[in-house]
C-alpha cells in the first residue's frame, strides 16, 4: 500500500458521490487541476460508465 493509492481512492469516491472537482481539490489540499487528473484518471472510465447509466436518455425509453 502506498499513500498515492489512498489519495486516488479518496478522490475517486468523492467524485463518484457527486462532489465537484473543485471540492475534491480543496478537501484533499491540492492546488492544481493536474493533481486531480493525476490521481483520478485511472478510474475515470468507471465514473464515465456510471454517469452514462444515470443520465443516458436512451436507457430510460
Amino acid at each position: 500500500m502506498h499513500p498515492h493509492r489512498f489519495r486516488g481512492t479518496s478522490a475517486h469516491e468523492l467524485l463518484a458521490a457527486g462532489a465537484s472537482p473543485d471540492d475534491v481539490k480543496r478537501i484533499l489540499g491540492w492546488k492544481s487541476d493536474s493533481m486531480l487528473r493525476h490521481y483520478t484518471e485511472e478510474l475515470g472510465d468507471e465514473r464515465a460508465r456510471a454517469a452514462h447509466a444515470r443520465f443516458s436518455p436512451a436507457d430510460r425509453v
